[in-house]
């Protein structure tokens, strides 16, 4: 069985004047039975070149913004799943401990 991953985006830095969004705050949380997990982070974006669709920042979907996420070289889904189910595999089966053996 493996956990379910569940992916959103916590917030978006842009500029006021044009609406371009410079940097992605995004979320990925783990669950899998009752052992959840969850990994924080930002990515940079490249600013648009001239030529590319831009999207109005009012029109921004977190499904749009997500897919730029995992679209961008500089960001590794794949791994990043990878790192939470062993996460979770280390909750469901520790393999180190700490505590005292009298509480």
């Amino acid at each position: 069985m493996s956990a379910t991953i569940t992916w959103s985006v916590g917030n978006l830095d842009r500029t006021c004047a044009d609406g371009i969004v410079y940097t992605v705050h995004w979320l990925a949380t783990a669950s899998q039975d009752e052992f959840t997990d969850s990994s924080y982070g930002t990515l940079a974006l490249d600013k648009p070149e001239e030529g590319d669709e831009i999207i109005p920042y009012e029109d921004l979907t977190e499904e749009i913004v997500l897919s730029w996420l995992f679209e961008n070289p500089d960001f590794d889904k794949e791994g990043m799943e990878k790192g939470l189910q062993e996460k979770i595999d280390q909750q469901i089966t520790p393999v180190v401990g700490s505590g005292l053996p009298w509480d």
